[in-house]
Parts: structure tokens; C-alpha cells; sequence
């Protein structure tokens, strides 16, 4: 997995990462198995999925504000294909500020095995802040 600036798509180092993973039905359920983990220096963390596969896997990066849509992946189409994850338009001005890629931002490529998840970074205090009023 590797966590992108959502504007820059410059990796982002030293950032918190949680997958968790459900079945089929697509529901969380609270004793699911998920995993941690933190970026380094080039936005990659990686994570052992143990056997069997699970078929839903969902992505959260603490201190940040999601700017990839879904949050939610089929976890054998990110091993077959890999994923790069998309802002669609929401309409919602400062989310679309926050996630919308500057033009000359580098497209990453598609990686079997690979998520490239975008995120707006916040601090913690902007982040409890956002948390609280949204």
C-alpha cells in the first residue's frame, strides 16, 4: 500500500495505516481482522494477508482526510490488478480543494499486489477538530 499527498501525489512518510477486512457480505463486523502499519519515506507499508483471502479489504489513514474513493477494495482485485484510487467530484467545495491533484501531479501506475490510497494530510489537532464537526 502507499499513501499519496492528495494534491501532489508525493508520498507521505510516517503516516498510520489500518486495513480491515470483512466478508462477503461487505458488512465490518467488530471482531474482523485488521491490520497496522506506518509509511516509510517512499508512502509504502506493507501487510502479510494471511490465507484465506478475505474478500473485502478497507483502507484508513489516521491524521488525514480521505481523498480516494471507495474506501473499500475487493482484496483479489488489488492482488490481480492493484488499485489506484480516484477523487470523484463531490460538489462539497473544501473536499473537493483538499483532493482535487494539481494537473502536473504525476499519475501513479496500477501494481498487482498495490494500493495507492490519496489523502489530504492533517495534523492531529485539525484532524479531531474535523472528526468532531463533520
Amino acid at each position: 500500500m502507499q499513501i499519496m499527498d492528495s494534491r501532489t501525489h508525493r508520498p507521505l512518510r510516517g503516516r498510520k495505516v489500518q486495513i480491515t477486512f470483512s466478508g462477503s457480505d461487505g458488512q465490518f463486523h467488530h471482531n474482523a481482522q485488521s491490520l497496522e502499519g506506518s509509511t516509510d519515506s517512499d508512502g509504502i507499508v506493507i501487510f502479510d494477508v494471511n490465507q484465506p483471502i478475505p474478500p473485502v479489504m478497507n483502507v484508513f489513514v489516521w491524521w488525514a482526510y480521505p481523498c480516494s474513493s471507495p474506501e473499500a477494495y475487493s482484496t483479489l482485485a488489488v492482488l490481480k490488478d492493484g488499485i489506484v484510487a480516484r477523487w470523484p467530484l463531490t460538489g462539497i467545495k473544501k473536499s473537493d480543494n483538499w483532493c482535487t491533484a494539481n494537473p502536473k501531479a504525476p499519475l501513479p501506475q496500477q501494481q498487482p499486489g498495490k494500493v495507492v490510497f490519496f489523502v489530504h494530510p492533517m495534523n492531529r489537532l485539525a484532524w479531531a477538530w474535523h472528526e468532531t464537526w463533520k
